[in-house]
């Protein structure tokens, strides 16, 4: 049986909000999940990231934290850089079938803080995919969200006048 997986890797930009959110978009379509908010599905769309600031940047910065890579290794998610040297790259997101080799058996569902998630494909990516398409990315904003925080005070400050 041949394994039905995905064969165009896209390319993400260079931008540590583009690549959370190319994480973000592999993560849920590993897990079926499905939301009617569209904000929800606005932060899948990597290739629109310019315009993520302000409260949709922590909101996807939440979101990422919620699904983070840990909670679902060995469950769904599988680190194995052999298997995507020869798969053709990373991330590889196979359809859950018996195909699937069985070192990357997964669960039929996971649960992640209350919440219970169906799993349909599973994703293998190796520890570089980890770092340059959720660790990195995640200290960045981060930073950029503790920046952005730390202006707003300081514009408050100076917009605070003392009347006598």
């Amino acid at each position: 049986m041949a394994l039905v997986r995905n064969v165009d890797i896209p390319n993400v930009a260079e931008d540590p909000r583009a690549k959370l959110m190319y994480y973000f978009k592999c993560i849920t379509d590993v897990l079926q999940f499905t939301s009617d908010n569209p904000f929800i599905e606005r932060i899948k769309i990597y290739q629109a990231y310019i315009d993520v600031l302000g409260p949709m940047l922590e909101a996807l910065r939440q979101m990422v934290v919620l699904l983070s890579p840990d909670k679902f290794l060995s469950k769904c998610v599988f680190v194995d850089t052999e298997f995507c040297t020869t798969g053709g790259g990373c991330p590889i997101i196979l359809t859950k079938t018996t195909a699937i080799p069985s070192q990357f058996a997964a669960l039929d569902g996971v649960q992640v803080d209350g919440n219970i998630y169906v799993v349909q494909k599973v994703m293998i990516v190796t520890p570089e995919w980890l770092r340059d398409f959720y660790i990195v990315p995640l200290i960045i904003i981060e930073e950029m969200i503790k920046i952005e925080q730390q202006e707003q005070r300081q514009r408050q400050k100076s917009c605070t006048c003392t009347l006598l």
